[in-house]
C-alpha cells in the first residue's frame, strides 16, 4: 500500500470517490436510452445482484482474515466485532441471492411463502423486517458517509483504532449515494416521483454500496498487514 503513502495518493483517493459517481451515470444512461438491457442486468438472479453477492462473500472473507489477525495480537473484542462483520457480509451475500434457492431450484417451505414478499427463502423480504429495510440503508449508508467526520477527532487523541469501524473520506461517496437514494425513494418518491424509479433501480445501488464495504475492508486488512497508521490512509 506504497502507493497512498506517494504524491499521487491525493488523486487515487480522489478517483475512488469519485468512481462511484460513474457508476452512477452510466447505469442512469444505461437506463434512459437501452432500458431493455438495463432491465436485463438489474432483475433478480442476474448479472448486477449476482456481483454485489460475490462482493459481499469476498468482504466476508477479508473481514474474517483481519478478525483472525486480531485475535492473534491479543485484541479479542476488537477481534469479535469482526468476526460479527464477516458473519454479517456472509448473510448478506446468501441473502442477495436468495441463498441460491433459484439457482438450484429449491421450494419455499410453507413459512416463507406465507411471510415472504417475494415467497422465496429469505430473510430481509418478511414483511416485519421489510418495513424497516430502508431506515437500515439510510443508516448504514448516513454512518458510512460520515462517521469519519468525528470519529477522526477522536482517533488523534485515543489509542484506539478508529479506522476499522468508520470509513474514511474517499469511501464515503459508496455510502452517501444509498443514504440518498433510500432517503428519496422512501419518503419523497410516493410523493412526487420525478425520476420514476421503480424497486429495480436499488440494484445498481446495493451494488455500491457493496464495493465500499469491500474497499474499505480491503483497505483496513492492509494497514493491518503493515501495521500502518490511521493518517498515511
Amino acid at each position: 500500500m506504497k502507493m497512498f503513502n506517494s504524491k499521487k495518493s491525493r488523486l487515487l483517493k480522489i478517483l475512488i470517490f469519485v468512481l462511484p459517481i460513474c457508476f452512477l451515470f452510466l447505469f442512469y444512461s444505461l437506463r434512459k436510452n437501452n432500458v431493455v438491457l438495463y432491465l436485463d442486468l438489474v432483475q433478480e438472479d442476474l448479472f448486477v445482484e449476482n456481483i454485489t453477492s460475490g462482493i459481499y462473500f469476498i468482504s466476508s472473507l477479508v473481514a474474517a482474515k483481519i478478525s483472525l489477525s486480531l485475535y492473534k495480537q491479543k485484541k479479542n473484542l476488537i477481534g469479535a466485532l469482526y468476526l460479527c462483520l464477516a458473519l454479517g457480509m456472509f448473510f448478506v451475500s446468501g441473502e442477495e441471492i436468495s441463498w441460491g434457492q433459484r439457482i438450484i431450484d429449491v421450494t419455499s417451505p410453507q413459512f416463507f411463502v406465507e411471510h415472504n414478499s417475494q415467497r422465496e427463502i429469505s430473510i430481509h423480504n418478511l414483511y416485519p423486517i421489510q418495513k424497516v429495510l430502508h431506515q437500515s440503508y439510510i443508516l448504514v449508508g448516513l454512518f458510512g458517509a460520515s462517521s469519519w467526520l468525528f470519529l477522526f477527532r477522536i482517533q488523534k487523541k485515543q489509542n484506539f483504532p478508529i479506522y476499522l469501524f468508520s470509513p474514511t473520506w474517499y469511501i464515503s461517496s459508496y455510502f452517501f449515494q444509498a443514504a440518498l437514494f433510500y432517503i428519496y425513494f422512501e419518503y419523497f418518491r410516493p410523493k412526487n416521483d420525478v425520476l420514476g424509479l421503480s424497486f429495480q433501480d436499488q440494484e445498481p445501488v446495493e451494488l455500491i454500496l457493496s464495493m465500499g464495504f469491500l474497499l474499505f475492508i480491503t483497505i483496513n486488512m492492509c494497514r493491518q498487514n503493515q501495521k500502518t497508521n490511521f493518517e498515511s490512509f
